[in-house]
């Protein structure tokens, strides 16, 4: 699998990220970005400490394509399965469209896989059929015990396996990815999180098999940004091809029709390519004001060959 970011428009970009707001400093204000954001960019789901959920879910009811997603027994993972199912099925009352669990990795690593698989078990019972995805925290484990941890989350029911918490200061890695997908194959999806902050490593995460990515608010901007000037970049690219080969008006007709597929596909109806390139640069737009980005320097780079922007 080899997927290149000029394939893919920032519209769908955003339906495979989860935007959170779970930093250990993270307030009130951290909250509400996320869900302005959230809103914003489209994406897919919206994840917040147990403390905020209900807040964010009432924030968010006016966007029913984002769902809140609840953590149970984030960032340890520690507490007692009768623990976990309660804080399961207190999110699920309240709305949680997904659940994020925390694996127990203290009996990971004494060897207790029964207890581990029996404790996911017990939350994905409780998440009443709604996706739960396993956190395996993959920076604590070793390679054997990562693969093994992986399969005891697939027979335990859980839909995705989710590399990390994002708290341990280690970003996820292709290596982890690729272990993960050989280890489970299509028997659940990965989402990749924690120090995803440029194009290139999300890039990278999935051409190793990872379809959801967790990625915190702060960074959001960054990536929405590049994918934004990457797609451009592409058409624009697309575009000087086709006035280069054209020989008649109708080949740029063709070429124009072609680009505005391309738009209207990503914005989900016909005939709204204008409005789609405008909802892209008020994106872009956003996110220079937001990270102090200077175009100009990075339209500089795109010519060169050298991908634009930096992570935070």
């Amino acid at each position: 699998m080899n997927v290149r970011f000029e394939e893919l428009d920032p519209r769908s970009l955003a339906r495979m990220i989860d935007v959170s707001a779970v930093y250990r400093d993270a307030a009130m204000a951290d909250v509400d970005r996320m869900v302005a954001a959230a809103k914003r960019f489209n994406c897919v789901c919206a994840s917040t400490m147990p403390w905020a959920t209900s807040y964010a879910i009432e924030q968010l009811r006016d966007s029913p394509a984002v769902q809140v997603v609840g953590n149970v027994a984030f960032p340890a993972g520690a507490e007692t399965t009768k623990a976990k199912v309660a804080a399961a099925a207190e999110l699920v009352a309240l709305g949680c469209a997904e659940l994020d669990v925390v694996v127990n990795v203290n009996a990971l690593k004494s060897g207790l896989d029964a207890l581990v698989r029996a404790d996911l078990t017990a939350v994905v019972d409780a998440a009443q059929g709604r996706p739960v995805k396993a956190i395996v925290e993959a920076g604590l484990l070793g390679e054997d015990e990562l693969a093994r941890v992986s399969s005891l989350a697939v027979q335990a029911g859980a839909a995705f396996v989710k590399t990390g918490t994002g708290w341990l200061g280690s970003a996820a890695t292709v290596s982890q990815v690729q272990i993960i997908r050989r280890v489970i194959g299509d028997s659940a999806a990965i989402k990749a999180s924690g120090g995803i902050r440029s194009l290139s490593e999300l890039e990278a995460l999935l051409g190793a098999g990872a379809t959801r990515f967790g990625v915190g608010v702060r960074s959001l901007a960054t990536l929405m940004r590049q994918a934004a000037d990457a797609d451009r970049a592409a058409a624009h690219r697309r575009s000087a091809g086709s006035a280069g080969s054209a020989e008649s008006a109708g080949d740029d007709q063709a070429a124009d029709a072609d680009r505005s597929g391309r738009y209207d596909q990503a914005a989900g109806s016909p005939g709204q390519d204008q409005a789609a390139r405008s909802a892209i640069s008020d994106q872009a737009a956003d996110a220079d004001q937001a990270t102090g980005y200077d175009r100009g320097a990075e339209a500089a780079k795109f010519q060169s060959g050298t991908p634009a922007g930096g992570a935070l």
